[in-house]
């Protein structure tokens, strides 16, 4: 027999006694060949058309490589002996020789599997071909499947995975693993564990018990890895606390059992949260982003996103983009709907929950949806619906339309389809009948804003701007604000002040009261016994139907008393009073002119120099 040294020199080797070389020994015959290590001794069979080593500076290393073609491997424990069967023919070490396993399919479409028996540190390669790489082992794997459309399968442990080029099928299964998709159309499933998950390319470093020529995946990053071509993933995390990251492509994402961190990434991407208080952020384009139940928090990111809470108490943030943000609705996009107003007429009161949303910089469609919610309108024209609940609504800046509870919306200004490649601005119009109801507060801060408080005992202020506000039904507290707002209280005995500005004030059913603050107002009782005060400024003052007390304050005023038994008070400047149908009592004394239309019935009390109409 002749032994030799991996430098080429020759030692000889005495019965009982092992070879003192540092490097690995290759022993040769006709039978078999036999690799001689330090630790342990490596065993051939002669059909073995494989290449096979120990690589002891990896801290004792089993390497096995596999043929160009196409080639079946399959690492084992069979008795005190580790055994890597390469197409049937195979190597075995003892084994507790070794503490790794690293196993090369390189060329041709390799299948290769690890039984449960194996309890080694375990890399599997693919390498180039359609590979199916599984592993069964005790002890975590890491698994590279190259290039290719690969099949590959994790451990019940945490397991390291990267699918490489190719449209692969990645499955972690149990543990907590690191599972990359690589370039191309991948499908990835997480199984049980808290993963982390990324679509595309990530970063990659050398592990420690990777071949010096080789790459093992030790990290993944979220970040896109820069010019890259783009990949549409469908990845599923399943059970566990996971955390996923779509990269660049059109990605659908489902983030399954557990509290997930999610990450669309570049594309146009479609995410279900799925069960878990999950945290859920958009990327660059338009994203369809579903919560699902539990208390989520959902951000849009740069793109026209369309953000849903689904059950839950959910917290979320439209983003840069012109945004679709729904409190509740549903926990996925139902098949059939392509036209988000038709989704919002069918599901946008559908669930419960005590929401937070947020709009941002574009011009935003916020539907809030049931429960006591908390809307902030942000940057831009945004249209809010506070739906069901006690709400608190702010549009803070832009022109915005704010509704404190829900409407059908019958016949909608609708935009375009959902096309996840366009973007634009979705329009909405408030058309319908009033179906919710509840105890709002809602602020429309600057700019021209419609405000609407529908049911409930609402409190509305415009803000800066030429506001137009709506209480609806019940008694509602408003308050214009700066600038000439057109404000009607509706049904219910309501409290409205205009403000600074020319505004006009209705207070509609109910025992209304109604100020004018600064400005010359136009102010209409309504039907109800309302108490009309007109401020500064020269006003115009219809008490309307009802029994009415109006006063008309500093300046020219116009007074009105319509029907009902009407009380008519002047105040500095020349003032006209006209009670009206039935008696009135009118005082006209304060020391200028005034015109007083003069009914017998009425009881008037003026200075003697006014005048009658």
């Amino acid at each position: 027999m002749r032994i030799t040294g991996s430098s080429g020199k020759t030692s000889s080797v005495r019965r009982g006694r092992r070879p003192r070389l540092s490097k690995k020994l290759q022993a040769e015959s006709l039978e078999h060949r036999v690799v001689l290590s330090g630790d342990g001794l490596l065993d051939i069979a002669p059909e073995f058309r494989g290449q096979a080593r120990i690589d002891e500076s990896a801290g004792g290393t089993l390497v096995v490589e596999g043929t160009p073609d196409d080639d079946i491997i399959l690492a084992f424990r069979d008795g005190d002996q580790l055994k890597v069967a390469v197409n049937g023919a195979t190597v075995s070490v003892p084994y507790d020789s070794v503490a790794r396993l690293h196993i090369l399919g390189m060329d041709g479409n390799d299948n290769i599997g690890v039984r449960e028996s194996v309890r080694h540190a375990t890399q599997l390669e693919g390498n180039n071909g359609n590979d199916s790489i599984s592993s069964d082992g005790s002890h975590g794997a890491v698994i590279l499947g190259g290039n290719g459309n690969d099949r590959l399968g994790g451990t019940a442990q945490a397991d390291t995975i990267d699918g490489g080029a190719g449209d692969d099928k990645i499955g972690g299964k149990g543990g907590n693993d690191r599972l990359g998709g690589g370039i191309g159309n991948d499908e990835i499933y997480g199984g049980d564990g808290n993963d982390i998950i990324a679509g595309d390319p990530i970063e990659a470093t050398p592990a420690d018990d990777a071949d010096t020529n080789r790459t093992a995946l030790s990290a993944i990053s979220p970040e896109l890895v820069p010019e890259r071509p783009l990949y549409d993933d469908i990845i599923f995390g399943e059970a566990g606390n996971d955390r996923i990251s779509g990269n660049a492509g059109n990605d659908q994402i489902h983030g399954g059992d557990g509290d997930d961190e999610i990450h669309a990434g570049s594309g146009w991407d479609y995410v279900e949260g799925d069960d878990g208080n999950d945290s859920i952020t958009g990327g660059r384009h338009g994203d369809v982003l579903f919560g699902g139940r539990g208390n989520d928090r959902i951000a849009g990111g740069d793109g026209d996103d369309y953000l849903i809470g689904g059950d839950g108490n959910d917290r979320l943030g439209a983003g840069d983009g012109h945004d679709w943000v729904f409190g509740d609705a549903t926990n996925f996009w139902p098949d059939g709907y392509v036209d988000p107003v038709k989704y919002a007429i069918d599901f946008a009161n559908q669930g419960r929950g005590n929401d937070f949303i947020h709009g941002n910089s574009g011009n935003d469609i916020l539907l809030a949806g049931n429960g006591d919610d908390t809307v902030l309108a942000g940057a831009g024209n945004d249209y809010v619906q506070g739906g069901y609940g006690n709400d608190s609504i702010s549009g803070n800046e832009g022109n915005d339309h704010l509704i404190g509870d829900s409407t059908i919306v019958n016949d909608p200004v609708k935009p375009a389809p959902v096309d996840p490649t366009e973007e634009g601005t979705d329009e909405i119009d408030d058309r319908g009948a009033i179906i919710g109801g509840g105890n709002d507060r809602i602020s429309g801060d600057d700019g021209d804003d419609m405000l609407s408080g529908q049911g409930g005992n609402d409190s509305l202020s415009g803000g800066n701007g030429n506001d137009t506000i709506s209480g609806g039904t019940g008694a509602d507290n408003v308050f214009g604000g700066d600038g000439n707002d057109r404000i009607g209280g509706g049904a219910g005995a309501d409290t409205i002040v205009g403000g600074s500005g020319d505004d006009t004030l209705s207070g509609g059913s109910g025992n209304d009261y109604l100020n004018g603050g600064d400005g010359n107002d136009n102010i209409s009782g309504g039907n109800g016994n309302d108490t009309l005060v007109g401020g500064d400024g020269d006003d115009t003052l219809n008490g309307d139907e009802g029994n009415d007390v109006i006063v008309g304050g500093n300046g020219d005023d116009k007074m009105f008393g319509g029907r009902g038994r009407d009380i008519l008070v002047g105040g500095p400047g020349s003032d006209h009073y006209d009670g009206g149908a039935d008696a009135d009592v009118i005082f006209a004394i304060d020391g200028v002119v005034d015109e007083i239309c003069v009914d017998p019935a009425d009881l008037i009390f003026k200075d003697p120099f006014d005048i009658d109409c």
